[in-house]
């Protein structure tokens, strides 16, 4: 903490009375037990049972305010740090360094049990300043809405690397360092943002996200589930509470189980689920900016913009190519996947902004499938419904709509996506799923059917309950369909 005395009992203070890391007794983390080597990084999960062991400790050093008795932040000259606040860069110093000091090791392997326990299947990306009981709250409540075991465990960089001998797991290129390998490893990404979406200006975020964005692209047979989460407490239509608000990509086990019984209604539950996702952190993602993007280490900023440019391995640690045509590839990517993800919370929240999803949406000239769910949704309208498709690539080969029981959806709606389906030369699946759609007639789904490409090879529609299309309508469709 330095030579010099200063006042007792201040940071940077020389005698006994003040506390340092070293200082703090680990038994109740690590249970006395020697470290577990775990010589593949990528396996190093950590369970939220073992998050929770974490958090429990620093609550028993709390005060009744919330303050953690004698923490403290050097960097921030923080005299005082409480519970509610503290973040992960101060748990490595109050507890991840000192408790792995003797062994060399990362935190993960300090309070394993067993190797096989800790393998993960979900990567984690994430900002080290949001709050650990957020960051807790977000996986608690993952775990929870996906259906997963209590054993399943999750790559959190912090815990899974040691914090003591880092050159040795992050590597001058970004696609071998632990971070890249854990999460092709993994079934998926849990992006945990805080209320600044701070992530999307850190460069490591961007490129974790990129290159589960990019598994969906590159024809890959199990690509990357990409997760949203944000501490806020929700109540569900079970009335079953929560601690963190989720955006999933796809469904929940739950909800496909509702959806297998028929009707769309697994999609209703996911939309009812979301829509309380605060919509300013989905916008902050349109302004996704990877040249600008910063890091703790400016080193990784410039291995990763010269890794997403291209550059040999003996290139990686030169000045970054300024403006390289790969950055703004990785920009609509992922603008435009985050806009896939919140478009339903625009609808209900924020529609003005439906331009600007659009509008990303629209560049992204790589993407090769577009679904889109609005099932029970009363304010999508023909105007929503013109806006995404005045937003369609037509790169498309893949479209999915769940339009299910949006009351207000009519005829104009289809002839406004039937206007933009042509462009689409290489669209091959086509589902559309309009059922309890009222005021959808034979005109507008006919519209639709027309547009369709010729190289169509499957078309699935869902029309059930909707008493404006006729049986001659129904005759009229199937001439219209595609040979």
């Amino acid at each position: 903490m330095g030579n010099g005395c200063s006042s007792k009992g201040a940071p940077g203070a020389c005698d006994n009375s003040v506390l340092r890391p070293a200082d703090l007794d680990f038994t109740a983390l690590t249970g006395g037990r020697l470290a577990v080597c775990i010589p593949d990084v990528d396996w190093r999960g950590i369970l939220p049972g073992q998050l929770r062991a974490l958090v429990r400790f620093m609550e028993e050093r709390s005060d009744d305010s919330g303050v953690i008795q004698g923490w403290y932040d050097d960097f921030t000259k923080q005299l005082h740090i409480r519970l509610r606040e503290v973040n992960l860069y101060q748990v490595t110093t109050w507890v991840i360094k000192p408790l792995t000091a003797l062994g060399c090791c990362s935190y993960v392997e300090a309070v394993a049990i067993d190797v096989a326990s800790q393998r993960p299947s979900w990567f984690v990306s994430h900002w080290w300043g949001e709050p650990v009981l957020d960051f807790l709250a977000c996986v608690e409540t993952h775990q929870a809405l996906r259906g997963l075991s209590v054993e399943t465990a999750y790559w959190v960089c912090a815990y899974a690397n040691n914090q003591h001998d880092l050159g040795a797991e992050i590597k001058a290129d970004p696609r071998e360092t632990s971070f890249f390998r854990a999460m092709r490893a993994c079934k998926g990404v849990l992006l945990i943002l805080d209320q600044d979406a701070t992530p999307f200006s850190r460069v490591w975020c961007s490129f974790e996200e990129a290159t589960a964005v990019s598994t969906h692209r590159s024809g890959e047979e199990e690509p990357l589930l990409l997760d949203i989460a944000t501490a806020k407490p929700w109540t569900d239509m079970k009335h079953r509470s929560y601690d963190a608000m989720l955006m999933t990509q796809g469904l929940t086990l739950e909800e496909e189980r509702i959806e297998q019984e028929g009707g769309g209604n697994g999609w209703f539950y996911k939309m009812q689920r979301e829509d309380k996702f605060p919509i300013h952190l989905v916008e902050k993602a349109l302004t996704i900016d990877v040249e600008s993007s910063n890091a703790s280490q400016e080193i990784d900023r410039t291995r990763i913009l010269n890794s997403v440019a291209g550059r040999p391995l003996e290139e990686l640690e030169k000045e970054p190519l300024k403006g390289h045509p790969a950055y703004a590839r990785v920009n609509r990517q992922l603008r435009a996947s985050f806009a896939v993800h919140g478009w339903f919370n625009a609808v209900q929240a924020k529609p003005e902004i439906l331009g600007m999803f659009g509008q990303a949406l629209k560049k992204d000239t790589d993407r090769s499938e577009l679904r889109l769910a609005f099932a029970g949704c009363h304010d999508f309208s023909d105007e929503r419904l013109s806006e995404v498709a005045q937003g369609i690539p037509t790169s498309l080969k893949r479209i999915s709509l769940i339009l299910s029981a949006c009351k207000n959806l009519g005829n104009d709606g289809f002839l406004a996506l039937a206007q933009a389906l042509p462009v689409c030369s290489s669209l091959t699946h086509f589902e559309l799923n309009f059922s309890s759609c009222g005021n959808v007639g034979d005109e507008g789904i006919a519209s639709v059917v027309r547009a369709l490409p010729r190289g169509l090879i499957e078309m699935n529609l869902w029309a059930q309950h909707c008493s404006k299309i006729s049986d001659s309508g129904l005759m009229r469709l199937a001439q219209a369909m595609p040979p």
